[in-house]
């Protein structure tokens, strides 16, 4: 957003984890002007058949990946390990094969006053959830997509644009004072689509 923005980018050949919160007990917060881009470069698709076809609902739905195609999240929270993503904070441009584009949480994160968009995942465009997460003010989780592309015969695909809550009892979401738009899913839960657990 402004001059003094840093941003760290997933680089070409790389499919790993950009940030990982993994040992016991561990913490991190992510705060202020910073990007972290998941090095996906998206063009928008104008050949596809579905071009125009009103069911897809906007741009990103019809648009294809020629940078980098991840096999993890860019940030990876463990169990029992803490992340705080808080004051103008933009996590964007990823493209996972499995769950969760930008965010894979096994522990404990808050999410406030931030942006997550442009992701792409097989369930969870932007969040898979198994642990408990927080998002609040102001944040907007937009332009993520659960995609059927990414499927793999046999699992379970396309569920949660936005946030994806996996079957783990003890899982726990809340949100508030912030906005989920034109996220989508290929089958199930456009914004979230919460399997077990409380939301």
């Amino acid at each position: 957003r402004g001059a003094d923005r840093i941003t760290i980018t997933r680089f070409a050949g790389f499919s790993d984890a950009i940030v990982k919160v993994t040992g016991e007990n561990s913490s991190l917060n992510i705060s202020g002007e910073i990007t972290i881009d998941g090095g996906a470069v998206w063009t928008i698709n104008t050949s596809n058949p579905n071009y125009n076809n009103p069911y897809y609902l906007n741009s990103f739905d019809r648009a294809y990946n020629s940078g980098i195609k991840a096999t993890s999240s860019m940030i990876e929270v463990g169990d029992n390990a803490t992340l705080t993503v808080e004051e103008g904070v933009i996590l964007e441009n990823a493209e996972n094969i499995n769950n969760g584009g930008a965010i894979t949480n096994n522990g404990t994160t808050s999410i406030s006053n931030s942006t997550i968009q442009k992701n792409m995942a097989r369930n969870g465009g932007a969040i898979v959830n198994n642990g408990t997460l927080s998002i609040s003010e102001d944040t907007r989780i937009q332009y993520n997509l659960a995609n059927v592309a990414t499927k793999i015969a046999g699992d379970r695909y396309g569920y949660g644009g936005a946030i994806f809550q996996e079957e783990v009892e003890t899982a726990i979401f809340a949100i508030t004072k912030s906005t989920l738009s034109y996220n989508k899913s290929q089958i199930y839960g456009g914004a979230i689509a919460a399997l077990s657990g409380s939301v």
